[in-house]
């Protein structure tokens, strides 16, 4: 097994959605790859996050909310995380604001379904922020 796969396999990712179609279909196709793939309803965030310690959260909109709230609070409260925000139609003014509020990326699925993979698989590569920061300390 490679380093990356490794790496990516270790990862922790959080997929914050009601249930629906899109939520099932990221799932699967997830989850087959990274077993690490936990799921939680916007309800449940609070809670589940530190349990979970995701290294990547999804963010699913919802019919009733944008999930703004969410993206706010994992931001301020865990810096480090990838947040990746999936929104079932085009909206620029929801765009603008979710990576205002500290979103990393904005999908629209199942429309862009393979950059949304792309850039998924990339950041499933990256070495993640503390495997950084303790390489830089070991030679510092």
């Amino acid at each position: 097994m490679s380093e990356a796969q490794r790496m990516s396999i270790e990862r922790n990712i959080l997929l914050i959605s009601e249930e629906n179609d899109l939520n099932e279909q990221i799932s699967k196709q997830l989850h087959e790859s990274y077993p690490n793939l936990h799921k939680a309803t916007p309800l449940e965030v609070k809670k589940e996050i530190d349990r979970i310690a995701p290294d990547v959260v999804l963010i699913l909109q919802s019919e009733e909310d944008s999930g703004l709230d969410l993206i706010h609070y994992i931001h301020s409260e865990y810096e480090s995380t990838i947040i990746m925000y999936i929104a079932r139609k085009p909206d620029f003014q929801l765009l603008r604001e979710v990576i205002r509020i500290g979103a990393d990326d904005f999908f629209v699925l199942p429309d862009e379904m393979s950059a949304f993979n792309e850039r998924f698989q990339r950041i499933m590569s990256m070495p993640r922020q503390e495997d950084v920061t303790k390489t830089q300390n070991m030679f510092s």
